[in-house]
């Protein structure tokens, strides 16, 4: 009569990202497996312990395998952490998207506080006269001290009293120097803007010719 001598295996415990507190125990071919340690692994819940091809292995199972067996532990992440993780992910986008947006404004608020600095800078002409932009009705132009706009020559340029061609820019309201008229001693610009070597005597001033 022949005796079977039991056959023991070493089963061997891979914990993956996670602790387990055995590493290897035996087991007996034909048996149960019988008590398996848990294993741990933070913001997880152990699932179990799993062949290579994903055969789920329990206490009560009977073990079939002839040698050392690895068995591999699976984990499936916590619901509250994985919440936790979603709530912290939207803070973080919601945190960058409020930095962006006030990014945004303080370069829209300093885009038009340059325009409106660079628009209410008068210009002085050459004859000392001060010209200003302003906006009415949604329109920039240029008007002298007394509040009368400038006449706009063939071009689009703004003429001053002293003959002086400004440039307008229609969004900002800066004003630039176009064409400069340079008088010298007894020179001025006449109302046609050309340079007179005297004083223009105006129709209206004229009493009577002989």
């Amino acid at each position: 009569m022949q005796s079977s001598t039991p056959n023991i295996i070493n089963l061997i415990f891979e914990a993956g990202r996670g602790d387990c507190p055995v590493r290897t125990q035996d087991a007996t071919t034909g048996e149960r497996f019988g008590s398996l340690p848990r294993a741990t692994r933070a913001g997880y819940d152990f699932e179990g312990w799993f062949t290579a091809d994903g055969t789920a292995v329990h206490a009560g199972d009977v073990v079939s395998a002839e040698e050392d067996l690895v068995l591999y532990a699976r984990y499936a992440k916590k619901k509250g952490e994985a919440q936790k993780k979603k709530k912290s992910s939207y803070r973080t986008q919601k945190r960058v998207l409020f930095t962006l947006l006030g990014v945004i404004a303080v370069l829209i608020a300093a885009y038009f506080l340059v325009n409106y600095i660079v628009s209410i800078i008068p210009y002085t002409d050459y004859d000392g006269a001060v010209y200003k932009a302003k906006k009415v009705g949604g329109v920039y132009s240029i008007y002298d001290a007394d509040g009368y706009e400038l006449e706009v020559n063939r071009e689009g340029y703004y003429l001053t009293k002293h003959g002086t061609q400004l440039k307008l820019d229609p969004d900002t309201g800066a004003i630039s120097e176009y064409a400069i008229v340079y008088t010298e001693g007894m020179e001025e610009p006449g109302a046609n803007k050309r340079i007179l070597m005297f004083a223009q005597i105006k129709q209206a001033n004229v009493v009577s010719i002989q």
